[in-house]
């Protein structure tokens, strides 16, 4: 069970990891749409450059929705992950609970039996 929690908190950390990468990655996407306003104003006054510009842009743009769709279906895998080590832990403590109770029961019965053999 420890080794199991362990596993679980590793996985939460995993976890926790991804949701901060995906927070920068979409800062990061904020600061460029942010960017690409400005871009585009220069792209204007300069027309040779406006096509070229504005590929490189939209290029970016289009790394930075892969990269989130990418970690998305990455996060949604490790929350299934974790949901179905979770019901394995879950599992795991009901074990654990019904060999306790079986052994408490055990012992309970091995005392009767003693009290009643020294009767």
């Amino acid at each position: 069970i420890e080794q199991l929690n362990f596993d679980l908190g590793a996985k939460q950390e995993k976890l926790d990891s991804m949701s901060r990468e995906l927070e920068n990655l979409s800062r990061e996407v904020s600061l460029r749409r942010a960017g690409l306003q400005e871009a585009e104003e220069a792209i204007f006054q300069d027309s040779n450059s406006r096509m070229q510009r504005r590929a490189e842009i939209h290029r970016d743009i289009s790394d930075a929705q892969s990269q989130l769709k990418s970690l998305g279906e990455q996060l949604s895998a490790t929350e299934t992950r974790l949901q179905s080590r979770k019901l394995e832990v879950d599992a795991a403590i009901r074990d654990a609970d019904i060999a306790e109770k079986r052994r408490a029961d055990h012992q309970e019965a091995v005392q009767s039996l003693e009290t009643k053999h020294d009767e």
